[in-house]
C-alpha cells in the first residue's frame, strides 16, 4: 500500500467522502464522525506508517477504553462491543454498527475481553490505488476539506 501512496498526488475532497463512507460510523476527523472508535483529529497522521499499521492491523494496539467484550448470554446469543456503562444490575456494549443493547447481568453467561478490535481488517482492499490516495490525502491533511 506504501508504494501506492507514492505514486501521485491525492484528492482531499475526494478523500473526505471516502472517509464519510468508510471511516466515519465509528471515526471522528476534525469534529465530524462518530465515537466508537478514538478521535483521530489528534492521532500521529502525518506519520504515514504508523497510520497504514493502525489501519492494516486494527487489533495490532487497543486501548483500554476501546478494548471490545464479547458477551455469551443464556439464550444462546453471543455480543460483541464497547462497554460504554454498567452497574450492579446491567452493562450495556455498543456495537461496530452503533448498536446500544443493555443486559441484565443475570443474563449474561460469560464476559471477556476480546484480543480482536471492533474496527474490521481489510477495509482498504475494495478501494482502488487513487481512492487510497484520495483518502490518506485527506486522513494526513491539517484540516476538513471543503467541497460538494
Amino acid at each position: 500500500i506504501g508504494g501506492t501512496l507514492s505514486k501521485g498526488p491525492g484528492d482531499r475532497i475526494a478523500g473526505k467522502a471516502l472517509f464519510t463512507k468508510t471511516c466515519a460510523a465509528c471515526h471522528t476527523l476534525f469534529g465530524e464522525g462518530g465515537k466508537i472508535g478514538p478521535d483521530l483529529t489528534g492521532a500521529d497522521r502525518k506519520n504515514r506508517d504508523w497510520l497504514l499499521t493502525q489501519i492494516v492491523d486494527p487489533s495490532s494496539v487497543i486501548r483500554q477504553e476501546f478494548l471490545a467484550y464479547i458477551v455469551e448470554t443464556k439464550d444462546g446469543r453471543t455480543l460483541n462491543g464497547l462497554m460504554v456503562e454498567q452497574t450492579p444490575e446491567t452493562i450495556t456494549l455498543v456495537d461496530a454498527k452503533n448498536v446500544r443493547t443493555v443486559l441484565r447481568r443475570d443474563q449474561i453467561d460469560d464476559l471477556k475481553a476480546s484480543s480482536i478490535s471492533l474496527m474490521p481488517e481489510k477495509l482498504l482492499e475494495p478501494l482502488e490505488e487513487q481512492q487510497l490516495r484520495d483518502l490518506f490525502a485527506y486522513l494526513q491533511s491539517d484540516g476538513p476539506a471543503k467541497g460538494p
